[in-house]
């Protein structure tokens, strides 16, 4: 692991963002296919907008 360089490092850190914001979306779209409700979709729209 210490022998990754930190451009690596770093680009490993970026992809495990965008996996964890790509299974994010797949969670919160799945609950408002099983119809939990709007304030989850409401939710959704805000915390995508402080991105």
């Amino acid at each position: 692991m210490s022998k990754l360089t930190i451009d690596q490092r770093r680009r490993g850190l970026v992809n495990v963002q965008r996996l964890r914001t790509e299974l994010q979306s797949v969670m919160d779209s799945k609950k408002i296919e099983r119809g939990v409700g709007k304030c989850d979709l409401n939710s959704r729209i805000s915390f995508r907008k402080h991105k």
